[in-house]
């Protein structure tokens, strides 16, 4: 039925959500400015020092820590599996970490040695 000043269905979601009425609706409603989801993630430049090297780690450490997969080179959604030279993707540049651990080979075994240690906090 066609209601003159309603909106409704396809109407409706363009005009809350894609061309952002919505956004300016929630952050009126919570007192907020910006994106919605503007402050849930941010980034940073990493150096290629300790710190890189234990972010990576980390990273790729959070589907096995989270009990989705046994294997990390299980979980297909991360560059692991290029990491340990068992996958080519053009895309993925992993020489600034890799290349910490000495040459290709080397580099890959001593990077898998890293990822299963028991890290401690000092």
């Amino acid at each position: 039925m066609f209601m003159p000043g309603v909106i409704t269905g396809i109407r409706f979601l363009r005009r809350f959500f894609i061309h952002g009425d919505y956004a300016q609706y929630f952050n009126r409603e919570t007192h907020r400015v910006g994106h919605v989801f503007g402050e849930r993630f941010s980034n940073k430049v990493v150096q290629v020092n300790e710190y890189g090297i234990w972010l990576s780690r980390y990273i790729y450490r959070q589907p096995l820590e989270a009990g989705l997969v046994d294997e990390p080179k299980d979980y297909p959604w991360t560059s692991y599996r290029r990491y340990l030279g068992l996958e080519e993707k053009d895309f993925i540049k992993n020489d600034l970490i890799i290349q910490q651990f000495g040459e290709r080979k080397e580099a890959t075994k001593n990077y898998e040695i890293l990822f299963w240690a028991k890290m401690t906090v000092q």
